[in-house]
C-alpha cells in the first residue's frame, strides 16, 4: 500500500472549493456530508494526479 505525504494530502484540501471546506462547520448535516465529500473527492483526485507523475517519471529511462 502507498504511504500517503502529509504535504500532499494538505495541498490537496487546501485546493479544494472555498465552500467545502467552509461547510465542515455548517450546522446543517446535509451540508457537511456534501463538504465532506467534496474534500475527499479533490484529495482523492490531487493524490491520484501526484501518483501519475510520480509513475512517469520512475518509467523514464536513464
Amino acid at each position: 500500500m502507498d504511504r500517503i505525504d502529509e504535504t500532499d494530502l494538505t495541498e490537496a484540501l487546501l485546493s479544494a472549493p472555498e465552500w467545502a471546506r467552509a461547510g465542515l462547520t455548517s450546522p446543517s448535516a446535509w451540508m457537511r456530508e456534501d463538504a465532506a465529500r467534496q474534500l475527499a473527492r479533490t484529495a482523492a483526485l490531487r493524490m491520484r494526479e501526484a501518483r501519475l507523475v510520480q509513475n512517469e517519471q520512475d518509467e523514464l529511462p536513464l
